[in-house]
């Protein structure tokens, strides 16, 4: 079934199986065996190169998608994003010199006391 918000992205009504596809690249989301199924099937038609991420000792821990690294670890999954991306929006915000930061924080002790803030209006 293709998504409404976006005709690249596909759910199986049945198998539970999503899949998104940019040009040839398609990346799926589900069960082991529902995706060994999918693969399957579309090796009937298509040639594939098939990378499988997953929590399993013998799962790859990373895979390349798009550029981008995905890596499966104890919290979750970790996207990293492509560097080229990342420095081309650095340069185009113009924080070339900007230092990073751990974690946002404030000086302003007023601003932690939660009594001293002012409601949002209702929307």
């Amino acid at each position: 079934m293709m998504g409404r918000a976006s005709g690249c992205l596909y759910a199986h009504p049945t198998s539970g199986v999503i899949a998104a596809v940019h040009g040839d690249d398609i990346t799926c989301f589900g069960s082991r065996w529902e995706i060994d199924r999918c693969v399957k099937q579309v090796r009937r038609r298509y040639e594939l190169k098939v990378q499988v991420s997953g929590p399993g000792k013998v799962d790859s821990k990373t895979v390349k998608v798009l550029n981008r690294q995905i890596m499966w670890t104890d919290e979750g999954i970790v996207i990293e994003p492509d560097s080229k991306n990342v420095e081309e929006v650095i340069i185009e915000l113009g924080l070339e010199g900007a230092k990073g930061a751990a974690s946002p924080e404030t000086k302003d002790v007023d601003a932690l006391d939660e009594s001293k803030r002012e409601p949002l209006d209702e929307c």
